[in-house]
């Protein structure tokens, strides 16, 4: 006979809730730190110029890389810069422009940091502007 049956039984009120047998289980689970998952995300956006122009809000689609840019426009703010250095491309996010000068956020210029750069508009290194089109890429990817 449960705890309730017996209580009724002996003449003592008692509320549906003291029935109960079983106690209340604890929580299934607790606060804890972020996952790794988020921690290697924010890694691996340090570590690419694509991801990072991309969270930024250039619409780049996803699986591109540096050297898949082809220049298409202007520049303006929140297009795309275009690198290419002795070994590798390299995409930074137009934040700034100038008479003779426009400003950069990027990652990856120096390894896996976050940099802002004032960029002269006759940088050598510097290729050209992007911007989103429906044709804004090598087409072999």
């Amino acid at each position: 006979m449960n705890l309730f049956v017996t209580l009724l039984v002996a003449g003592v009120f008692a509320f549906p809730a003291l029935a109960i047998a079983e106690p209340i289980p604890e929580p299934l689970s607790t606060p804890k730190a972020a996952p790794r998952a988020t921690q290697s995300l924010t890694q691996t956006v340090l570590c690419s110029c694509v991801k990072f122009a991309r969270f930024k809000g250039a619409l780049i689609p996803y699986g591109t890389n540096a050297s898949n840019f082809i220049p298409n426009s202007t520049p303006h703010v929140g297009g795309v810069a275009i690198f290419r250095y002795p070994n590798d491309y390299h995409v930074a996010y137009v934040t700034a422009l100038n008479a003779d000068t426009f400003s950069i956020e990027e990652t990856n210029y120096h390894r896996c940091k976050k940099s802002t750069r004032l960029v002269s508009y006759d940088d050598p290194n510097l290729i050209g502007f992007w911007y989103h089109t429906d044709t804004h890429l090598h087409s072999d990817l």
